[in-house]
């Protein structure tokens, strides 16, 4: 499980003398140099939980994120700037304790693998690094957004929503994600890891002044270095928190509260979605971000878990919630009563099959078309009538008795037959006579 870094371990734990050296010969202890997660499990399924490396001339570190759309991450300042008035051995300060010059993007790689490896091929770089403003103080802006060089595609890693439209609040279940270490001294770090069912302590203005600001919040434990820019997730897996600092031997994690920095959020990825030629995000454009409303619409099912997330419409298939700022797709309407999409029916008589919403009527005909159900007592519409087998409506051409087609040769006339009898009784005369 993810665990929050002391306040000596917000400093990535960086390493010096890496300078240029290429990734590929990168030692795997270097790349294990700055910490994972304590007391929690291997994660090898949070692939949108990112592990960062960085190496340049000023030294070398590793950090985690949030994949929050294909070519933004999420993560925390101190993970992309050097921390300058520290208050000794790397601690912060508040009052004093800032950021430094962001380093150049070209030295921040990002992964969604298990692990940091070795492999340049496993790694995105970053193409620009975002601050809502630059050296600041730590306590209370230590967040930041990392723009990707390429896209990571919906099959390596679906984005994770950040919950930017509710405030956090004090007692909510949290857990934690990150690459940190799995105790004080750094070791076991450069693995996904996760814990759960952390306690959020308190937010913002009522945590003690020594604790938190009012952007920030306490969370419970287990965050080492290493673990710094990785995820606090609710119980739907919104980003609530990005971890920034702790106390000594992994313990009372803060992290950067998400929903505060909302509009600096949407507006700096909205603006990476355009210059990339991608689609904004959904979270970005006013959708709420319970995953109600994000889930996969169409396809059968029997029950909520088939649609996760989402939920299973009462007529068997998978929808989501809906409303103004979340319209549903095409062929589907928002059920105002209900606030889910619903399929947009298809009318009596329009063609119907395994791919098309379903009829108004559930009757779909075995001509391929929409019909409806009808008994001896009620109509069917004009041109069509009710076949008393199928108990639905068919077209009226189909109830017809079906003609009665004679045999070639065996038509016979009235008068021809008389004239057959006679010239039989004719011959018969002449032959006695003979």
């Amino acid at each position: 499980m993810l665990r929050h870094y002391g306040l000596s371990a917000l400093v990535f734990g960086c390493l010096t003398g890496c300078g240029d050296v290429p990734l590929e010969s990168l030692h795997a202890e270097t790349l294990r140099a700055s910490h994972e997660i304590r007391g929690g499990y291997t994660d090898s399924w949070d692939v949108n939980v990112v592990g960062l490396f960085r190496f340049g001339f000023e030294g070398s570190g590793a950090c985690s994120g949030t994949l929050i759309s294909p070519n933004v991450v999420l993560t925390a300042q101190h993970c992309v700037a050097p921390i300058e008035n520290s208050a000794g051995n790397g601690g912060i300060n508040c009052n004093v304790t800032r950021f430094g010059t962001v380093y150049n993007a070209g030295s921040i790689y990002v992964t969604t693998k298990e692990s940091l490896g070795r492999n340049p091929r496993d790694y995105v770089q970053a193409k620009q690094v975002l601050v809502p403003e630059s050296r600041q103080l730590v306590c209370g802006n230590d967040i930041a957004l990392l723009i990707l060089d390429s896209p990571i595609q919906r099959r390596e890693a679906v984005p994770r929503l950040p919950r930017i439209d509710e405030p956090l609040q004090a007692g909510e279940v949290y857990h934690a994600i990150g690459y940190g270490a799995t105790d004080g001294q750094g070791n076991g770090s450069g693995t996904r890891r996760r814990i759960d069912n952390l306690e959020v302590q308190c937010v913002g203005r009522d945590c003690p002044i020594w604790t938190a600001t009012a952007s920030e919040w306490a969370g419970q434990t287990g965050v080492c270095s290493g673990d710094s820019g990785g995820p606090a997730v609710d119980e739907w897996g919104r980003v609530v928190g990005v971890a920034s600092r702790g106390g000594p031997n992994c313990t009372r994690p803060v992290y950067a509260g998400v929903e505060p920095w909302a509009d600096w959020m949407i507006e700096e990825s909205v603006r990476a979605a355009d210059r990339a030629g991608l689609d904004r995000p959904n979270w970005a454009m006013g959708w709420p971000t319970h995953p109600d409303y994000h889930g996969p619409v169409g396809g059968r099912c029997e029950e909520r878990a088939d649609c996760e997330p989402g939920v299973c419409h009462s007529r068997g298939y998978c929808t989501r919630m809906c409303n103004r700022d979340a319209p549903c797709p095409e062929g589907y309407r928002c059920d105002s009563t209900n606030e889910v999409c619903e399929f947009v029916d298809l009318e009596f008589g329009e063609f119907c099959g395994d791919d098309t919403p379903p009829c108004r009527s559930l009757i779909c005909g075995d001509e391929g078309t929409c019909s409806s159900a009808c008994s001896l007592d009620t109509d069917c519409p004009s041109g069509f009538g009710c076949d008393p087998q199928l108990n639905y409506c068919v077209d009226a051409v189909r109830l017809q008795p079906d003609p009665v087609i004679p045999m070639l040769g065996c038509q016979s006339h009235t008068g021809l037959t008389l004239w057959a009898l006679m010239t039989v009784m004719l011959l018969g005369r002449r032959r006695r006579r003979v």
